[in-house]
């Protein structure tokens, strides 16, 4: 679905990534680890075309899209929740879900995609008429996943997703992420909830400094001393 090549991303006068390579395959969770400033949300935002590389490549389904302007990656089918969530704070649930809805694919199907985002967040169904702003920290969370979703996307990618998130409603926002993964959406997290996120995903990288230091199918990642001692706490 989709290979960073060799890439190297500066913001300002500051490199951040200094040739970071990954490989997210179709179907599947990956995940991306590693402590703060260590270039993750950089990583997702050249991936999604908001800061172009210095040097190296995005493939995405094949394609390179590397100075594509982002509107064209997302008709391409990929979408990002930020961190932070990005929410219209002054409108509805169910406004915030339509404005998801702007490629023209989307548009043909808004009315499925609405019901399938409200069979996955019933609770946002319960809540379509409340403003964004009136929802807990977990429910703003769905919305911006729903939101994304609704642009009828085969590639979601989530930046933090668990932050400021109490434990059980992290644990049910995964459990959705494997179920839209069951949907047949791949998916690419960043994540520093490092106990939750190598439970759930398939694949992970450790990103430190701007590199990758570590890749490894999860099972291995969570038995790996480094990872135990650096980022578990045991």
């Amino acid at each position: 679905m989709l290979r960073v090549e060799d890439l190297y991303v500066d913001r300002g006068s500051i490199n951040v990534l200094h040739g970071v390579s990954i490989k997210v395959e179709k179907g599947s969770i990956t995940c991306v680890i590693g402590p703060n400033g260590a270039g993750k949300t950089t990583l997702l935002l050249s991936i999604v075309g908001i800061l172009p590389p210095r040097k190296g490549r995005n493939i995405f389904k094949g394609k390179d899209i590397t100075f594509l302007p982002s509107y064209k990656r997302v008709e391409m089918g990929m979408s990002l929740v930020p961190e932070g969530r990005g929410l219209f704070q002054g409108k509805t649930v169910e406004e915030n879900l339509l404005s998801g809805a702007f490629r023209k694919e989307a548009r043909l199907k808004c009315r499925d995609n609405l019901d399938r985002v409200y069979s996955l967040f019933p609770i946002l169904k319960e809540r379509r008429k409340q403003l964004a702003s009136s929802l807990s920290g977990g429910e703003q969370q769905m919305l911006a996943v729903a939101r994304a979703l609704m642009s009828n996307l085969d590639f979601l990618m989530l930046d933090e997703p668990s932050l400021g998130l109490a434990p059980i409603i992290v644990s049910k926002l995964y459990d959705t992420v494997k179920s839209i993964r069951e949907e047949g959406v791949t998916v690419l997290v960043v994540e520093q909830n490092v106990h939750q996120i190598l439970r759930v995903a398939d694949f992970g990288y450790v990103l430190e400094n701007g590199r990758i230091v570590h890749a490894d199918p999860c099972d291995k990642l969570i038995e790996a001393p480094e990872i135990k001692s650096a980022y578990l706490g045991l």
